[in-house]
């Protein structure tokens, strides 16, 4: 399980947001054909978020999809574009609670975060604005008790290994507070 650590800001970034719960998520990984990561991001005894892989066939296209997708419970939101993908959040960017333009939080999620597509007819590629990140971070908000808590985790996608890794995460302690993806 992982383990809750407390971190205090530096001073510049104090202003934008609340004093946040830290948690370390040891490198786990995302990767198809194992059991899907599953986090309870705020210690309330259930699961807000869900990291899997999912294998789809289309037969007509003649193409296979393995699909990483994100799933949350209908008390955590995701930011979701009309293309139904999220945003890759620098360190330090600013999460509020309005979200990001061209973005809004959706609750009960089920976004394919990114997909490795097997064809019979062309060469294997990997879709997803996603790819080639390194310890970005995917805005998560919680509501509980009427009040919205955001958060950030920090993901590496590592498409050579056909993994992603989920390195933190952190919310924060105050509710409808900005919070700085990393920080």
């Amino acid at each position: 399980m992982p383990q809750l650590q407390q971190c205090y800001l530096l001073p510049a970034a104090s202003r934008y947001h609340s004093p946040m719960n830290y948690v370390n998520l040891n490198n786990a990984v995302v990767k198809a054909q194992q059991p899907a990561l599953v986090y309870d991001l705020n210690m309330a005894g259930r699961i807000d978020i869900a990291f899997n892989v999912m294998l789809l066939s289309d037969p007509i296209q003649q193409q296979n999809k393995w699909q990483f997708m994100a799933v949350t419970d209908i008390y955590t939101a995701l930011l979701v574009d009309t293309n139904e993908t999220t945003p890759v959040a620098d360190r330090a960017t600013i999460i509020i609670r309005e979200g990001f333009a061209g973005y809004q939080w959706y609750g009960a999620s089920n976004v394919v975060w990114i997909q490795k597509v097997v064809s019979m007819a062309i060469p294997d590629y990997w879709e997803s604005n996603w790819l080639n990140v390194n310890k970005k971070y995917l805005p998560f908000q919680i509501m509980k008790d009427n009040k919205k808590y955001d958060g950030w985790i920090e993901l590496t996608e590592d498409h050579a290994n056909e993994q992603i890794i989920s390195h933190r995460f952190a919310i924060s302690k105050q509710a409808d507070t900005a919070v700085v993806a990393g920080i």
